[in-house]
């Protein structure tokens, strides 16, 4: 048999070689307890190592399970994500709307507040006008009354002139002639 020492692998005459008898020819007894014993120790770490390989493949299975499912959550979450960043983009929109609304009002107050400053003006002149005028411009003194000035009391002042009015002025009117 030639071995080849450049390549590190047998030569191709080895395998050409003829052979004959058995394998038990060629193993050494001593050799052969230990390659049992070694074929044990390599059954045993190969079944060591397919236990890990299971384990390992339970841990992947477990591992795309939970990959599936937190997936599916995500998907949930970011459809619910889309759906509330639409609902708040609608807020906003309301939201500006409203704005524009109350900047409306304000000044629609404004106006109000300010015409309602210059009406209370005109009351507090129109008020400090009445407390002015004194008894002596006025024509209802006692003795000094006309048959027209009785249009101005309460009870005639802006009603209509009806008969039984017309009856009523001319009871009034023959009472107060009376007391003169």
């Amino acid at each position: 048999a030639v071995v080849s020492t450049q390549s590190g692998h047998y030569g191709r005459e080895i395998v050409k070689l003829i052979r004959c008898g058995t394998v038990e020819d060629f193993v050494d007894p001593n050799c052969a307890e230990a390659a049992v014993v070694k074929v044990g120790e390599l059954l045993s770490q190969l079944e060591d190592e397919e236990n890990r390989a299971m384990a390992t493949q339970r841990q992947l299975q477990t591992a795309v399970s939970e990959k599936n499912s937190l997936e599916i959550s995500y998907n949930q979450s970011h459809a619910e994500l889309l759906k509330v960043q639409g609902l708040f983009n609608s807020t906003q929109e309301d939201l500006k709307e409203v704005k524009i609304e109350l900047g409306a009002t304000r000044g629609k107050l404004t106006e109000t507040t300010t015409d309602l400053e210059d009406t209370q003006s005109e009351l507090e002149d129109t008020q400090f006008e009445l407390r002015n005028v004194t008894e002596s411009i006025c024509p209802l003194h006692k003795g000094n009354l006309t048959k027209w000035d009785i249009f101005y009391s309460p009870t005639y002042y802006n009603k209509t002139f009806t008969r039984h009015l017309y009856q009523r002025l001319r009871t009034t009117w023959d009472s107060v002639s009376s007391e003169i």
